[in-house]
């Protein structure tokens, strides 16, 4: 998992965006909570989550975007995770019953 680099982040009137590539497992749960943590730190007025680059997500990186979700709800931040994602990621989504909270897309 990848969040951190530069490239990885845009920040723009208040609006953070955070690229995230790679696998989101219980390998990399702690340092994606972490750094989605100090996001939130920075006065942001919206932090998106773009999962178009993540090509495997187990349960334990799924919670850590709930928990986050969680976190801006009581910081009144608006909170998005948006991305064209592996079908095996949405269907995670979808068992989960929490596709609707997300604005993902499957890729063709």
């Amino acid at each position: 998992m990848s969040a951190d680099s530069g490239d990885n982040l845009g920040l723009r009137d208040g609006d953070l965006t955070v690229t995230v590539r790679g696998e989101l497992t219980l390998g990399s749960e702690s340092a994606l909570r972490q750094f989605l943590g100090s996001c939130l730190e920075c006065h942001i007025r919206r932090l998106v989550v773009d999962l178009s680059g993540v090509t495997f997500c187990d349960c334990s990186g799924m919670n850590v975007l709930l928990e986050v979700r969680e976190r801006t709800l009581a910081a009144r931040i608006k909170f998005l995770v948006v991305g064209d994602v592996a079908p095996g990621v949405m269907r995670l989504f979808q068992l989960a019953d929490n596709s609707d909270l997300f604005d993902l897309k499957t890729l063709p």
